[in-house]
């Protein structure tokens, strides 16, 4: 259900002085030791080649510094990750069918990481759990000049160690499109599946076991919403269940943190495997009939005009970022059943998903995929306090 709203702030807080104009969809974002890192890509004005810098923020003085000159990859679209596995930053950079892996363990000096054969990973997915990195593996694409994720899990114990394959392709299901999400639920590694023909799945696996892992299915055909549950936008660790953003896709792109679904559906998951329907239709499944707990469907009961972009929790609320028509709306929950609008605005622009949805200790920093003249502007960032 929806209750009275409590307005919160929603603040810019994007660098406006950069040298260069933004001219790709390639920024990240990621918190490092207690500050806020900016990876920022844009066109070199006379070579035509991608670069850009490491930027970060001062909370207290709300100013952004560069700390870190990006090398020039050479290709006219490139792409950036943030990522912190253990106690290092990580940084990488693609452009063609070139990739290379930085490493920084200050924040202001990396180090360029030797990559073992066939060990270029997804930075966006990567996940830390038993000692052990679980990520995507990435494939240059030459029709199609990106680099792409195959849809099987891989683990190393470190950037530069050899990956091994712990899942075996689509986790044995050749209907299985790609792989949606990688979550870390306690000591257990979580699963999304995106297909198409029967609607998502969702699976488990130990990752303290011998390779390759044994997974165990947990939830298939879309929660019995079939199709119309295609895919797994996000999962959220929330008060000791764990949440996810469910329905169809309206974009695809590796590039983004969370693509926008339409007809979106909240779930929960228990440790025990069990599920509710927090929002979304009501359905009979092998566990009995289910019925929103919220009281609402699919969208907050929009569900044609409603589309969800990103879910994050944060301080002691869970906050589900969407867009209504052209209007950006920013929802949160105390419990996930009683919901209230935190945010309501409108960008200029279309918002195609979210490149980040990210919890700090100064808020709750948002950076939207905004479409304009064709491309992502990355670098519109904004602060919920």
């Amino acid at each position: 259900m929806v209750s009275v709203m409590t307005a919160q702030a929603l603040t810019e807080i994007g660098p406006k002085d950069l040298e260069h104009p933004v001219a790709q969809s390639a920024s990240s974002v990621t918190l490092f030791q207690g500050t806020l890192f900016l990876a920022a890509l844009y066109q070199a004005p006379s070579e035509g080649q991608a670069c850009g810098a490491l930027l970060k923020y001062d909370a207290a003085s709300k100013t952004w510094s560069s700390v870190y000159a990006l090398p020039e990859m050479g290709g006219q679209a490139a792409t950036s990750s943030l990522g912190v596995i253990g106690d290092a930053l990580y940084l990488s950079l693609a452009a063609g069918d070139k990739f290379q892996l930085l490493c920084s363990h200050d924040g202001a000096t990396f180090t360029p990481v030797p990559l073992a054969e066939d060990g270029v990973f997804s930075l966006n997915r990567a996940v830390s759990l038993s000692g052990k990195i679980h990520s995507l593996p990435l494939l240059f694409d030459e029709e199609s000049g990106e680099w792409t994720e195959l849809p099987l899990i891989v683990a190393a114990a470190d950037t530069a160690a050899v990956w091994e394959e712990v899942s075996t392709a689509g986790l044995g299901d050749v209907q299985n499109d790609s792989i949606a999400q990688l979550s870390a639920f306690g000591d257990t590694l979580y699963v999304a599946t995106a297909n198409a023909t029967r609607g998502f799945q969702v699976w488990k696996a130990d990752p303290s076991t011998e390779v390759p892992y044994t997974w165990t299915q947990v939830l298939v055909n879309g929660t019995f919403k079939f199709t119309a549950a295609e895919t797994v936008a996000n999962f959220a660790d929330f008060k000791g269940n764990l949440y996810f953003t469910s329905g169809i896709p309206t974009v695809s792109s590796t590039k983004l943190q969370s693509v926008e679904i339409k007809q979106p559906e909240l779930i929960r998951l228990y440790p025990s495997g069990e599920w509710d329907v927090i929002m979304g239709s009501p359905r009979y499944s092998p566990s009995g009939f289910k019925i929103p707990l919220s009281g609402m469907g699919a969208g907050f009961d929009t569900p044609f005009d409603t589309t969800f972009l990103s879910l994050v929790a944060h301080g002691d609320k869970l906050y589900i970022a969407a867009q209504n028509g052209g209007e950006f709306q920013l929802w949160s929950s105390k419990d996930a059943e009683d919901w209230e609008p935190a945010v309501e605005t409108e960008f200029e622009g279309k918002v195609m998903g979210m490149q980040v949805a990210l919890s700090t200790p100064f808020g709750l920093v948002l950076m939207p995929a905004i479409e304009q003249e064709e491309e992502f502007n990355s670098l519109e960032l904004f602060l919920c306090s």
